[in-house]
């Protein structure tokens, strides 16, 4: 019995270690990419200007805005695998909708506070959706 409990221990122990090192390796890449953030680096060549400071906000929000969308496809692909996994239990599939919808949902809320703050940055910033203007969506 005790043989028994010590591998369920040492099993368990190397699932976390590996969906950490998953983890790790997966997100590692997103929060490097949020290293070029700041438009600006305070010289005459390129001085820091309230447009400078509208173009990090916009990047910081279409940083989260990628993050979110990774996030809501894992969430799909799991809320999937779910309703694949329990054809005949309601109950399973029921939480699968859900999860789907609540998905649908929080996606519509981050896309209109998107929207409504790059519609903010355009008002308040002129030039904004210029080549190196703060309206630049991921990236471009």
């Amino acid at each position: 019995m005790n043989n028994r409990i010590s591998l369920l221990s040492a099993t368990i122990h190397h699932k976390k270690v590996f969906l950490l090192s998953l983890f790790a390796y997966v997100a590692m890449p997103v929060f490097v990419l949020a290293a070029g953030l700041v438009p600006c680096d305070g010289t005459a060549a390129s001085p820091c200007t309230f447009n400078s400071l509208a173009g990090l906000v916009n990047g910081v929000i279409n940083w989260f805005l990628g993050i979110s969308v990774s996030v809501a496809a894992i969430t799909f692909v799991v809320a999937g695998a779910r309703m694949l996994l329990h054809p005949t239990n309601e109950a399973e599939r029921g939480a699968a909708k859900e999860m789907f919808f609540k998905t649908v949902i929080g996606l519509l809320i981050i896309l209109c506070a998107w929207l409504v703050i790059h519609t903010v940055i355009a008002a308040l910033v002129p030039n904004a959706a210029g080549p190196n203007g703060a309206l630049r969506f991921l990236g471009n």
